[in-house]
């Protein structure tokens, strides 16, 4: 569920090659240039998680959000002062360019922590649950894959790269944990068919709640993307 804020990290180092005294551990590669371009965000992703004061990238580990909303016709549900970990440990596995389309795939594998705060009132999947407190989510390893659509578009004289669409998906590769604390007030006998629940549909619970949480992580950290390509010419960010 948390897979969109690590392809925009994906992204901004890819495309951080614009400064040579801000990113120099940054390789320019050329376009057609695979191996080169899989080489050089492997070896940028720790700094660009750290942070890129010089460009405006800011930390993303960790990475906070406020006020998700995942509600449903049979539920309520709300997360609150979310905190996502883990961002720094991604797996650059691939990254593909797509010079005939103006494309670019990304695959990475995560591991993920959230914690937060949740409010709860209905049924998850078949079964009625109520409760108020903390929530982690642990998922270990995360696949994420995505494509972003770009086309050039000139500003100031210069030509600049600029997002028109993505599409994703992503996969649990492995058992994700959900954990909410004081179900039914801490009732643990009425608890415990929900955990059970967790123990056994984690797949498909993660899907469900976990849509609203990826697109507005990913809408806000697409928006240091756009920053950042409006900034930086195309001239300045690969070779010709």
């Amino acid at each position: 569920m948390f897979r969109l804020q690590c392809l925009v990290v994906c992204v901004l180092v890819y495309f951080a090659v614009a400064d040579a005294s801000a990113v120099s551990f940054v390789k320019a590669c050329k376009p057609d240039d695979h191996p080169c371009h899989k080489a050089s965000a492997i070896a940028a992703m720790p700094h660009m998680v750290a942070g890129v004061p010089e460009l405006g990238i800011p930390s993303s580990d960790p990475l906070n959000l406020k006020d998700v909303n995942a509600d449903d016709k049979d539920l309520k549900l709300r997360f609150t002062n979310i905190q996502v970990t883990g961002i720094k440990n991604c797996v650059v596995e691939d990254l593909i360019r797509d010079l005939d389309k103006s494309s670019m795939k990304m695959v990475l594998t995560c591991p993920l922590v959230s914690k937060g705060q949740y409010s709860l009132h209905g049924k998850l999947l078949f079964i009625t649950a109520e409760g108020e407190g903390d929530f982690t989510i642990i998922a270990n390893k995360v696949k994420i894959e995505a494509v972003l659509r770009m086309k050039t578009v000139e500003s100031g004289g210069k030509k600049h790269w600029k997002i028109t669409g993505y599409d994703y998906k992503f996969d649990l590769l492995e058992k994700a944990s959900i954990n909410l604390k004081n179900l039914f007030g801490g009732d643990e006998t009425r608890s415990k068919p929900i955990h059970d629940l967790f123990d056994h549909s984690w797949r498909e619970l993660i899907t469900e709640v976990g849509a609203p949480i990826n697109n507005q992580i990913f809408e806000k950290l697409v928006e240091v993307v756009k920053i950042f390509l409006k900034k930086m010419p195309v001239d300045k960010l690969e070779l010709s």
